[in-house]
């Protein structure tokens, strides 16, 4: 007879492996997203003493800054997470990721429809820093998303 005051029975291991292989597009479009994440942080990093200096002599808001520095964060933060996730094999990521490149999207064109000088204005580092983070996400949402990732992806949720 087993006493009632016993621990529950229940089966204790590591973790499984990753189920198969993790595919090469899955490898490239996490890389894609740390590549992209490391640039916006760099970006940002440069852009600080000047977008201080415009404060400083009053061509632009505190707030501004604060708001500019705030968004810059979010979007370092939410790349890393989403390339962490979608690298352990977690399909949730992509997902997210999607909607937040079609947000983002959306921005950029009415941004481009609004003002279209704004993108001919602005500084020629900051231009290509933009036109290669959006190379590097759109890479990586397209290869999220190719039967090998979908597969593996799959694979993932069900063990």
């Amino acid at each position: 007879m087993t006493s009632p005051y016993a621990p529950p029975a229940a089966d204790v291991s590591d973790p499984a492996e990753l189920v198969g292989r993790r595919p090469q597009s899955v490898h490239i479009a996490a890389l894609s997203l740390w590549v992209s994440a490391a640039l916006a942080f760099v970006m940002v990093a440069i852009q600080v003493p000047r977008l201080s200096s415009l404060v400083t002599v009053g061509a632009m808001a505190p707030v501004q800054l604060v708001v500019t520095l705030a968004t810059a964060i979010i979007t370092v933060a939410l790349l890393v997470l989403v390339a962490a996730k979608v690298n352990a094999g977690r399909g949730w990521a992509r997902w997210l990721f999607l909607v937040v490149w079609i947000v983002g999207a959306g921005v950029m064109a009415a941004a481009v429809v609004y003002n279209p000088r704004g993108l001919q204005n602005m500084p020629p580092l900051i231009a290509a820093s933009e036109g290669l983070q959006w190379i590097l996400q759109t890479t990586a949402l397209v290869l999220m998303f190719v039967r090998p990732s979908r597969e593996w992806f799959a694979a993932q949720k069900r063990r």
